[in-house]
């Protein structure tokens, strides 16, 4: 993969619980890539934390070792949910990660309302598994699911990933060019950047660090 092309084109941000107004100290890169010239590459701009999207991705840790990186969420999709979370969420929590997220369901799953009555019922039982482990369980949310997620979820157990602050929502997506100004007045915590490119992780590292 093309290191100006592993990254895709917005920004996630971790808020706290409260949505308190921090000074963020905590920046880190979302990839799609994990070859060592990429990480490299993204180190040497600064970063240090990164969310991942493929929790097996070969050696890894070592490659993130090598890097100076720490991966703090991971990005899932449902079938790790169905079987061997326990190993899944292990695997995790030796990446460093604290954020175990269902980033996609598959179409398949989300056909008919129906479907996410049952998949707030795994959520349910995914959340608890993942407290257990120590981990925070949360979804991406794609569409106008999130009414019966959170009306059928537990809020101890399962957070949101969301594009506007809300209950439950420990991510939003900001626009590519929000600046510091709008990072903190949404009381973020610690935020993830999306890129088109090394340069342009750059340049939000900059834009955001100011």
């Amino acid at each position: 993969m093309n290191r100006r092309s592993f990254l895709a084109a917005s920004a996630a941000v971790l808020v706290s619980t409260r949505y308190r107004r921090v000074q963020p100290t905590a920046l880190g890169l979302e990839l799609t890539a994990y070859d060592d010239s990429t990480l490299s590459a993204v180190a040497a701009i600064g970063y240090r934390d990164v969310a991942i999207n493929d929790l097996y991705a070969p050696a890894l840790r070592a490659a993130l070792t090598r890097a100076g990186l720490s991966a703090s969420a991971v990005h899932v999709t449902t079938p790790l949910l169905y079987r061997g979370l326990e190993r899944h969420l292990g695997v995790a929590a030796s990446l460093g990660c604290r954020y175990f997220v269902c980033g996609r369901v598959d179409p398949e799953e989300r056909r008919t309302q129906q479907d996410w009555h049952e998949l707030a019922a795994l959520f349910n039982r995914a959340g608890e598994t993942t407290r257990k482990a120590g981990l925070r369980f949360a979804y991406r949310v794609v569409g106008d699911e999130a009414g019966v997620l959170l009306a059928e979820t537990d809020p101890a157990l399962v957070w949101f990933e969301a594009k506007t602050p809300g209950p439950r929502c420990f991510a939003v997506d900001l626009d590519e060019t929000a600046g510091p100004k709008a990072v903190r007045a949404a009381g973020v915590e610690h935020y993830y950047v999306q890129a088109k490119s090394i340069d342009d992780a750059r340049k939000r590292y900059d834009a955001l660090r100011s």
